[in-house]
């Protein structure tokens, strides 16, 4: 992001009741450079949607750009001993195990993306490479959320590369605000799909998933 000192990032939960819970809430930065991001949101009873929402500051150009979603600790993933906290590919290599199902390949064969990776929600993990995986801008005057690829046209508008490649062929998901705002507080606003609540070992305190679910 860019030019954001003065703006707000908002993660929301809705529900499919259509209440909707502040996950979290945070101010932008000027660093203009990807950075990871993450924020447990813990046990969720029904289906929901996470929404993803960019208030402008009063600095201009600015931008807000995602890439790389991803919901995880949410359901159990299956894991073959190697040693304690590591996966064993079939080249017999051995892998940190919260490398598995993380969309990276790590394994030679890439064995670590097919372990049980399916018990994952759909859409739950996205580097928009194949599209927007069901995420859906919200239809404004002044914004919209647009799947790009590359440097933005308006220098400084967008980073040069995605997060997931790190080059000009890779995409990711660029907020993009009217260059001829006439006021301040414009909301870029992003919604997932519905994605079905976490697993029942998320209420037992003694499982090791106890209130994992992150995104």
């Amino acid at each position: 992001m860019y030019n954001m000192d003065k703006g707000t990032i908002k993660v929301l939960i809705r529900s499919e009741t259509n209440i909707t819970s502040m996950a979290d809430h945070f101010s932008g930065n000027s660093d203009n450079r990807w950075q990871n991001y993450k924020k447990t949101i813990g046990r969720i009873k029904k289906p929901f949607q996470i929404i993803i929402e960019i208030e402008e500051g009063s600095n201009f150009p600015s931008h807000v750009a995602v890439d790389n979603l991803q919901l995880k600790h949410c359901v159990r993933e299956t894991y073959i001993p190697c040693e304690p906290n590591h996966f064993q590919c079939e080249s017999a290599s051995c892998i940190d195990r919260n490398k598995v199902c993380d969309i990276y390949r790590d394994c030679p064969e890439g064995e670590d993306e097919e372990q049980s990776c399916d018990e994952i929600p759909k859409d739950a993990r996205c580097t928009f490479e194949d599209g927007m995986c069901n995420w859906v801008s919200e239809k404004r005057q002044d914004s919209v959320w647009t799947l790009h690829s590359g440097p933005t046209p308006v220098d400084r508008t967008g980073p040069t590369v995605d997060n997931t490649f790190k080059n000009v062929t890779g995409k990711y998901m660029w907020a993009r605000f009217h260059p001829k705002r006439t006021q301040l507080g414009h909301l870029a606003v992003m919604n997932s799909a519905i994605f079905e609540p976490p697993p029942l070992y998320h209420y037992a305190v003694q499982s090791n998933f106890y209130n994992t679910c992150q995104v």
